[in-house]
């Protein structure tokens, strides 16, 4: 995300720094600036009373047809807040949590195409070769989210050595309909004999 100060352009990165610190990072030609008080904001505590899982993989979604931004984050389950116009706080009343199903485990983003918004997420553990992603849609960026039958868009293929594929990302191709989707694997341990 991009936000210009005066007349300098800052890249704002949400990134996990622990397993219980999302933390947005500001970065110019300069310097790395690190700014904390959006993660005391989110770890203050869980959403809703929820006891399991972490404050881990945030993910920041722009909204098209508003122009707002959104904060996804959740291990276990899923909260998205909306992010204050400076973009460096959370607007804590507009917290929800919007866990699709209970096979979700992490790694949420979102996209938007032709009016739907697409939501990936991670199922199993990050360390397993059977770690894949699914998909549902919604017509708001805060769900509900509709899963379709047979959600499961990708997934291992030992034929080709390819395991773990979860925590994604897509990538659309400005001014065509193309759409990349972009994930982290894993290579299984052999064990010898």
């Amino acid at each position: 995300m991009r936000k210009q100060i005066l007349s300098i352009t800052f890249l704002l990165c949400y990134l996990c720094a622990t397993a219980q610190d999302n933390t947005p990072a500001e970065k110019d030609h300069v310097a790395y600036i690190f700014a904390y008080f959006l993660a005391n904001d989110i770890k203050e505590e869980q959403p809703f009373n929820i006891t399991h899982g972490q404050e881990i993989d945030s993910d920041v979604f722009r909204d098209p047809k508003t122009g707002k931004h959104y904060l996804y984050w959740g291990n276990g389950y899923t909260a998205v807040e909306e992010l204050n116009d400076d973009m460096l706080g959370i607007n804590k009343e507009s917290i929800k949590v919007i866990t699709p199903d209970s096979a979700f485990r992490e790694g949420f983003y979102v996209f938007y195409r032709k009016d739907i918004y697409y939501f990936l997420w991670s199922e199993d553990d990050t360390r397993s070769e059977d770690y894949r992603v699914r998909y549902g849609t919604s017509t708001s960026p805060t769900g509900s989210i509709q899963i379709p039958d047979n959600n499961l868009i990708l997934t291992k293929n030992p034929e080709l050595g390819i395991y773990g594929t979860g925590h994604n990302a897509v990538l659309q191709t400005p001014g065509e309909d193309k759409c990349f989707i972009v994930y982290h694997r894993i290579k299984p341990v052999i064990p010898t004999l």
